[in-house]
């Protein structure tokens, strides 16, 4: 527990290398979250103008769909030209696993050599260990960054996990520490010690 400590605020708390970042992930989310990320990743375009990767599935697993994710950026300033889309791993079933695996093959496939990860805040620590755990997996060199969304509303109900979960944002909290436990237990998840060590190699 002491080491999930360490990374919750670790990855909370970034300190960003002085390099241009070349990519930017959007986690898939729900009716109920999605402006979130989106209003976060065109706050970090219109200042870094960087690429902006997002998952290609239609409306499933309670994702609003790439269509709506296009729209919502476009409509804020994000030049369609700089919307990449990563491929789904599964047309008929989106989770942080599968959405992970298509972000970084994307990502690998375009030789980028970085990237930032958007998420809600609920969800950033294990979209951040599980995209960690497939560049481990994948055996690819992707330096990955956190730049979770600050300004959300912990009081409102909300859907999550492919729609199966709805409740009040902060109790969210507790299901996704319980995840990342189970994963972990069932191997789909690197271990918090892994992960910690990845932060402390990354840019050595």
């Amino acid at each position: 527990m002491q080491n999930l400590n360490e990374l919750i605020i670790r990855v909370f708390s970034e300190k960003y290398p002085d390099f241009s970042f070349q990519s930017l992930s959007v986690f898939a989310h729900s009716i109920d979250n999605y402006k979130y990320v989106i209003d976060k990743a065109c706050e970090i375009y219109l200042k870094k103008n960087v690429p902006i990767v997002i998952n290609g599935a239609r409306k499933i697993s309670g994702y609003v769909g790439v269509n709506e994710y296009k729209r919502l950026l476009q409509k804020n300033g994000v030049k369609k030209t700089d919307i990449i889309i990563a491929k789904p791993i599964d047309e008929n079933m989106l989770h942080t696993r599968n959405e992970s695996i298509a972000y970084i093959q994307t990502i690998n496939q375009l030789q980028f050599l970085n990237n930032l990860i958007v998420s809600v805040p609920f969800h950033q620590i294990r979209a951040f260990m599980t995209m960690v755990t497939i560049v481990k997996e994948l055996k690819v060199n992707i330096k990955l960054y956190n730049c979770p969304v600050i300004n959300f509303d912990w009081n409102k109900t909300v859907t999550h996990s492919q729609d199966i979960l709805r409740k009040v944002a902060r109790e969210l909290i507790y299901d996704e520490l319980e995840r990342i436990k189970k994963y972990q237990m069932k191997g789909d998840l690197a271990s918090t010690e892994d992960v910690l060590n990845y932060l402390n190699t990354r840019d050595l």
